[in-house]
């Protein structure tokens, strides 16, 4: 008979193999997409709100914007965690539908409270703490 323990155990050590491998596809397919429209770079924040007017406080993505040049980017990080709501995308857009749909897994691949850039080409995805409400 199998004990609830090990039930357990096994249940994190599949749940640990699932976000290594959703890890694993997600920056590749968003290094694709960003290759495929031609833009360098994708970024977020993603946190849980420390107050949500009495909702419960829930970890999401907050805003996931496009640079629309290659000076952007450089603003970008010489400015820190500088966000312009006018790079927002729709949320037809893919990149949208790639970081949706691993929003569950995002908050134990790159952690809460961060900003998120991920680079079409080898550089390392960068993630920072960010302030937040």
């Amino acid at each position: 008979m199998t004990t609830l323990i090990e039930i357990l155990a096994q249940y994190e050590e599949e749940k640990q193999k699932t976000a290594e491998k959703v890890a694993e596809v997600f920056e590749k397919e968003i290094k694709e997409e960003l290759k495929r429209i031609g833009k360098e770079v994708v970024y977020w924040k993603q946190y849980t709100p420390h107050f949500n007017d009495g909702d419960p406080c829930v970890f999401t993505v907050h805003g996931i914007y496009l640079p629309t040049d290659d000076d952007d980017v450089a603003e970008i990080k010489q400015d820190g965690l500088m966000l312009a709501e006018t790079y927002s995308l729709g949320l037809d857009h893919k990149l949208d539908n790639i970081i949706y749909l691993a929003e569950n897994f995002l908050q134990e691949l790159y952690g809460d409270g961060v900003f998120v850039m991920v680079y079409a080409d080898d550089r390392e995805t960068v993630v920072e703490e960010v302030e937040h409400d």
